[in-house]
């Protein structure tokens, strides 16, 4: 006999296909989720019911990450100067919303952002570019953090790529007695 679940908690079910489906209804919104294994659907219930319980709305469980992007570049408007703004909104607009756009911010992971950059890369992008992507990813996620819209920032385990070395200036014996 299968153990039956308490009122509110959510739903899960087999699918013809062998995969499991979890559904779990709030504020009148029902949201799914599809999984491989019944675990991994105990597993979302666990947390989109712990996101519940804190307050959060399902709205929040539904948003992309090129929503999110716009939100928070609106949210940062009056924090930064003009120029920083609008450096972030064309690297958002150029880079992350035709990459991650799509991807539900709650299922965005630290390898998604990793790919991205190796594709940025690949894709002949500049090295400066790609940091300033991170910063602007970062950023935004940490945000994310601070309301509980995510319970970690997963841009904190994707690294962009190094700097490349500065190359060193070597000076000329009449450079060095002009003093530099």
């Amino acid at each position: 006999m299968t153990k039956k679940r308490r009122y509110g908690t959510g739903t899960i079910f087999k699918r013809p296909n062998g995969h499991w489906t979890a559904q779990i209804m709030s504020e009148g919104q029902r949201l799914s989720h599809t999984c491989r294994t019944k675990q991994e659907c105990q597993e979302w219930l666990g947390k989109t019911n712990l996101f519940i319980d804190h307050g959060m709305s399902l709205t929040y469980l539904k948003i992309t990450m090129g929503e999110y992007m716009h939100k928070w570049l609106t949210s940062i408007k009056t924090t930064r100067s003009c120029s920083t703004w609008q450096h972030y909104e064309q690297l958002t607009r150029s880079y992350i919303v035709p990459h991650l756009g799509d991807l539900k911010l709650q299922n965005l992971s630290s390898d998604h952002i990793q790919n991205f950059y190796n594709k940025l890369f690949d894709e002949g992008v500049g090295i400066y570019a790609i940091r300033k992507v991170h910063i602007i990813i970062h950023g935004a996620m940490q945000q994310a953090v601070r309301t509980g819209t995510l319970d970690h920032n997963p841009a904190s385990f994707a690294r962009p790529p190094k700097e490349p070395p500065s190359e060193m200036k070597i000076l000329n014996i009449s450079q060095v007695n002009e003093g530099g």
